[in-house]
């Protein structure tokens, strides 16, 4: 019998490594998320520490440092604002390339489906090769067997 040999190997192939990409590139995006998450983290710290540490809330400055201060805080709230925007971005990303990974994976199933139905068929098919050939033998050993007990009968006994 021939060797098993799958015809789609190529696309599943193809498949494999469509969604290794695609699982990079989710990976990539949910790197991008973390270091924005990071930032966001980092920013809402230095607001507390700066608030906590200059006594923002008591009143304790000149008007001319009040609104340094105040700048100083409206700048890394609207830095906090542009990476929240940047963070509900890369959040849609990851869930469009999470999507994109399930589809990928679908494909890539479906294909391993169809190789391993096709194997199954091909190992059945060669189980009844091999049963037929095994009934061949054991018939050939009966017809033998026969052959050589007539022959060692004698004449007389016949």
């Amino acid at each position: 019998m021939q060797r098993f040999r799958f015809r789609l190997e190529q696309v599943l192939r193809f498949r494999r490594n469509q969604e290794e990409g695609v699982q990079r590139e989710l990976s990539l995006r949910q790197a991008e998320l973390l270091r924005i998450d990071g930032k966001l983290r980092e920013l809402r710290a230095v607001m507390s520490r700066f608030v906590r540490e200059t006594g923002y809330g008591t009143g304790e400055f000149s008007p001319l440092e009040a609104v340094a201060v105040d700048n100083y805080i409206a700048r890394l709230a609207g830095s906090i604002k542009g990476l929240q925007v940047l963070r509900r971005r890369a959040e849609t990303e990851v869930e469009r390339f999470r999507e994109l990974l399930v589809q990928a994976r679908k494909a890539r199933k479906v294909i391993e489906v169809l190789k391993q139905r096709q194997w199954e068929r091909y190992q059945e098919e060669l189980n009844r090769e091999e049963a037929i050939n095994l009934d061949d033998v054991t018939q050939n050993l009966r017809a033998s067997r026969e052959r050589l007990s007539l022959e060692e009968t004698p004449l007389e006994d016949l």
